[in-house]
């Protein structure tokens, strides 16, 4: 991530840290900088690598693929979805959800 980027990323406020670690977003949340697949309400996926997710739980997808319900599939270098539209989340087998949520929050 460069300088610039970094420097213009938006920290969360007190209010929004509690929301996060209070909700089951922080598993979300945790995943940010993996690639995953999100399923939304209109039989639509998403798969790409997760680059913000905030305390309402809208993420922000980088490099990304949509594959629409009708099957069409269209690539995107952002994506930002509402929190609204989400039924899943993909999990990826490779991260442990306890340990990641300890190492981002509590280690």
């Amino acid at each position: 991530m460069s300088a610039e980027v970094e420097t213009t990323r938006i920290f969360p406020s007190a209010r929004e840290k509690f929301k996060i670690i209070s909700t089951l977003n922080c598993l979300v949340h945790s995943l940010q900088g993996q690639v995953t697949q999100i399923d939304l309400r209109d039989e639509s996926s998403v798969v790409g690598k997760i680059s913000f997710v905030d305390a309402e739980m809208n993420v922000n997808l980088e490099n990304c693929t949509y594959l629409g319900s009708d099957k069409t599939t269209r690539i995107f270098e952002e994506f930002f979805i509402k929190s609204r539209l989400i039924r899943f989340v993909h999990i990826p087998k490779n991260v442990r959800c306890k340990l990641s949520i300890y190492m981002k929050y509590l280690g």
